[in-house]
């Protein structure tokens, strides 16, 4: 799947949430999306020590919730994704507005991580990412001087579920 450049980048700004401040990063990949390193968040905001360490552990629904209604991504709000740099892999969790929760996968948030990861991080693209579901993502892109373009995305899609709803006019 191919995407266009970013419309917005924005790198290492503060949002306030949890009790703290948190380093935060944008893209908009065709949607808005927030990236924050999970290590950037404390677990306990009076602990300057007790960063989060663990991707499965860690609060996306609570966080993410707060974060995506923040006053400075209104009117539209923003989607979340919280990020695990291991070995030049990006590990992903990602809280979708919408949805109201956090999503298995989201193609555009794991852009948007791989683009922050490769201008704040210095991850070298092909960039490869871990979803919540296990899939394996990889973005490809070129970046020339901060811009970015020729973005691919890959990787399997699966039917997970199926439905019918019926409109009563």
């Amino acid at each position: 799947f191919d995407f266009n450049p970013p419309q917005k980048i924005k790198l290492n700004f503060k949002v306030k949430a949890a009790e703290q401040l948190i380093t935060a990063n944008y893209a908009d990949t065709g949607s808005p999306h927030v990236v924050i390193k999970i290590n950037d968040v404390l677990e306990d905001p009076l602990n300057p020590l007790s960063n989060y360490d663990q991707l499965l552990e860690f609060p996306v629904y609570e966080i993410g919730k707060e974060i995506r209604n923040l006053p400075e991504f209104a009117p539209g709000g923003t989607n979340v994704n919280f990020i695990k740099i291991v070995n030049d892999s990006i590990l992903i969790r990602t809280y979708e507005r919408g949805v109201e929760n956090e999503t298995l996968a989201c193609g555009t948030g794991s852009v948007a991580a791989a683009v922050i990861g490769n201008l704040v991080d210095g991850l070298e693209p092909p960039i490869k990412l871990i979803t919540k579901s296990g899939e394996h993502l990889t973005v490809d892109f070129k970046n020339n001087n901060t811009n970015i373009e020729n973005i691919s995305l890959t990787g399997s899609a699966k039917i997970i579920f199926i439905g019918e709803y019926y409109l009563n006019l």
